[in-house]
């Protein structure tokens, strides 16, 4: 089977290095520093024309004995992967700023979202105090200290003695 040249083919082999050529229209610079940074570890990069009509991209192997040809046709691929990324990112940028700000406006909330209904009254007649959070009466004080497991009092809050057995 003989192998065709394509004849979009934009990559220029010589003995020691390969020049790409890009057109600016279809490849932003942003497109074309993305991939050249990608290429940064395999190979030197040089980048030069002009951003209106033509920008050339010449690399040169790190390594000896690299098939040029085909780190010219990876630098291609990475040119469509970085270019349908800021694609995506461009759509998605409304969604992504909607996101961060609800996740930032949920933070600067000063208290729960639901408070918890404390009924000062029972607790009276009951002669009880009640834990504000979860409002579960506190008939011993020393449930409520720091115990000796913990020196550091990292944990000094306990379960009620009532609470259910998976708590404790």
């Amino acid at each position: 089977m003989i192998e065709e040249e394509s004849i979009l083919d934009n990559i220029e082999v010589h003995k020691k290095f390969a020049i790409i050529s890009i057109n600016p229209k279809l490849y932003p610079l942003s497109v074309i520093y993305s991939a050249a940074y990608w290429l940064l570890d395999k190979a030197h990069v040089i980048i030069d024309g002009d951003p209106e009509t033509e920008i050339l991209v010449e690399i040169r192997p790190r390594v000896k004995n690299v098939d040029l040809k085909e780190l010219g046709y990876k630098f291609n691929d990475e040119l469509i992967n970085y270019a349908v990324y800021t694609v995506q990112a461009t759509r998605n940028k409304k969604l992504r700023e909607m996101i961060v700000e609800n996740a930032l406006s949920g933070n600067l909330r000063t208290g729960p979202v639901n408070p918890p209904k404390f009924d000062q009254n029972s607790q009276q007649k009951n002669n009880e105090k009640a834990c504000i959070p979860c409002g579960a009466p506190i008939n011993n004080e020393a449930d409520w200290l720091p115990t000796t497991e913990d020196p550091e009092s990292i944990a000094n809050i306990r379960p009620a003695r009532n609470s259910p057995k998976d708590f404790r």
